[in-house]
């Protein structure tokens, strides 16, 4: 497919704004945080990338000495100030809505991948190469527990499915409720699936480097921890028989 144009979406909060079940509340750190993600992904090549930030914090002129506008493109709006108890989660989801509704590159995309901007997916070129192999999926999600829950880190959509399915849930998501955005991504990848969308789950385990903004502790992205999870990711995909995967 020659005119396979894919993006990377980051999502992201600098001012949390004593947002629930968020431990990592100091603005300055995260944006440090959000700066330092941005410097490893612009060594990507060949895919464009949407930072979009829902507490109205624009961080732009602070990364300008290292971004162009055919490669990166902002999105700030003021989407924090809503009720604290339904937690990030129902932010993540307005975030991932935003940039599907307003962003150029997101409109001319075939495909997107969504990271949770403060992370560093170090075996992204894993996912990317793989894509470029099989360019007619819809969704790439890794799902999780009984399938009830499904990683909403990192994974992979066309903007149809957030406007067809995600958004459809977005009233749910409660987090002082137990309703999680990970919960309703799976809800509305099912349900797409069902529909005929064409799945995968994700090609590997992905090799995550950053601080988790929940729990403030920074993710083990050693080689050795990676890898011995990584085997037990493939053969939980492997035994079922869910999706295609590549040979480890």
């Amino acid at each position: 497919m020659n005119n396979l144009k894919i993006v990377l979406l980051l999502t992201g909060t600098v001012n949390p704004n004593g947002m629930s079940l968020t431990h990592i509340q100091d603005v300055e750190k995260r944006k440090e945080h959000y700066i330092e993600s941005l410097r490893y992904w612009k060594k990507i090549p060949e895919i464009q990338i949407v930072f979009v930030e829902n507490s109205n914090t624009n961080i732009k002129s602070e990364v300008a000495d290292f971004t162009d506008i055919d490669k990166f493109e902002f999105l700030t709006f003021d989407g924090n100030e809503y009720n604290k108890s339904l937690g990030k989660g129902y932010g993540e989801l307005k975030c991932i809505e935003y940039a599907v509704l307003h962003s150029k590159f997101i409109s001319e995309a075939t495909f997107i991948f969504k990271v949770t901007g403060r992370y560093k997916v170090l075996n992204f070129n894993t996912f990317l190469e793989n894509f470029r192999k099989e360019p007619n999926i819809d969704l790439l999600i890794d799902f999780k527990l009984n399938l009830t829950f499904s990683d909403s880190r990192f994974f992979g959509f066309t903007k149809k499915f957030v406007k067809d399915y995600l958004m459809r849930f977005e009233s749910i998501v409660n987090d002082s409720e137990g309703i999680y955005f990970e919960n309703i991504l799976i809800k509305a990848a099912l349900i797409a699936i069902s529909d005929g969308y064409v799945y995968r789950p994700l090609y590997a385990l992905p090799r995550i480097s950053g601080y988790s903004g929940s729990l403030g502790v920074r993710y083990n992205s050693s080689y050795l921890h990676w890898l011995r999870h990584k085997v037990k990711y493939y053969l939980k995909y492997k035994s079922i028989g869910l999706g295609h995967m590549p040979d480890i």
